[in-house]
């Protein structure tokens, strides 16, 4: 019965993707006008749809997104819910009303939403981690977001420590970070190394740090001795998750790259001004990625102004998650 169900839907499904101009329905399409690149990413082959200029330019009307998302409801691929409305203050000051996207709600999201593969991303950090340290340098550590996103990149970008020869950050974060940069040319390998393997899945980080020591000939004794058995027993237990960071700096250097504003809506629970919104306006450009933080930045929903053009690159990557979603149907 089920089987017939997946059938019936992904007829539905790319009947929809052949009225609409709204993109491709889940993998790169070489006879698409849109940018499309692929990568491996927890491994598998995962399209990814950058919200650059030349992408977000390429829009549908509202009228035909509106059509689009009714279809999907009223046959049973998305929920009414999955379109939640949310009211927010624009960075010209204005109030604007936008619509969540289904998307990936695993940690792939924020990658998703950005588009950029990780082969790319790795400039990219690299670039977010010379600007930390010209922060650093000018002496704008009374910054009270810059130990935090410095703490965050030593995190993210080298889950491993491997900067630090195995040993658990936070004793001296504006040294660890200095190493890292120093380090960063066999840091960032062996980064994307973890996540054509993982993606943005969790993972032992102790296993990962032994199959690192083996691929670089080294001996584990010799570059851990100076950690007791606590210390080594703590670090098995623990698991992270790779993400791109969620400091200020990043989105600064990834707006310039994609040359799209990004604005960065979320509310506070316990503030008397619930909303606490971050704009990265590069100028030159018209064009915004809308994204709603939560949980502190582990997750991201991709927002649309409402009765605003939707860029084909949002469709793109909303069909890409329709399609694994319909994949995901088990099968009586």
């Amino acid at each position: 019965m089920k089987k017939i169900k997946f059938f019936g839907l992904c007829i539905i499904f790319f009947e929809i993707m052949t009225f609409s101009s709204m993109g491709s329905s889940g993998i790169c399409d070489e006879n698409d006008t849109l940018q499309c690149e692929s990568d491996i990413f927890g491994r598998k082959e995962k399209s990814f749809w950058e919200k650059n200029l030349f992408n977000m330019k390429q829009t549908i009307p509202w009228r035909e997104f509106e059509t689009i998302k009714k279809i999907l409801i009223k046959e049973g691929i998305c929920a009414e819910t999955e379109f939640v409305i949310h009211d927010f203050q624009k960075h010209d000051g204005t109030r604007g009303r936008f619509m969540k996207i289904p998307g990936f709600a695993d940690g792939s999201c924020l990658w998703s939403h950005l588009g950029v593969v990780p082969r790319t991303m790795m400039d990219v950090l690299e670039d977010c981690l010379k600007e930390l340290q010209n922060n650093l340098m000018n002496d704008q550590l009374e910054d009270s977001n810059l130990l935090p996103e410095l703490m965050e990149a030593v995190q993210l970008i080298d889950p491993l420590a491997i900067s630090n020869g195995g040993k658990e950050p936070g004793k001296n974060i504006k040294e660890e970070f200095n190493q890292l940069v120093r380090k960063a040319n066999q840091v960032l390998p062996h980064w994307y190394r973890l996540i054509k393997k993982y993606g943005g899945t969790v993972f032992k980080i102790q296993d990962e740090f032994a199959e690192f020591l083996k691929l670089e000939n080294l001996d584990s004794q010799g570059n851990r001795d100076d950690k007791n058995e606590d210390d080594q027993n703590q670090k098995e237990d623990m698991i992270d998750a790779l993400r791109p960071p969620n400091g200020d700096t990043f989105f600064q250097v990834m707006s310039e790259y994609l040359k799209t504003n990004i604005a960065i809506f979320s509310k506070k629970k316990s503030s008397r001004n619930r909303e606490n919104s971050r704009f990265f306006n590069r100028g030159g450009t018209k064009h915004w990625l809308y994204l709603l933080q939560k949980d502190n930045g582990t997750h991201y929903d991709i927002l649309v102004e409402v009765d605003k053009p939707v860029s084909r690159a949002i469709t793109a990557e909303m069909n890409s998650f329709l399609a694994s979603k319909l994949n995901q149907i088990p099968e009586e």
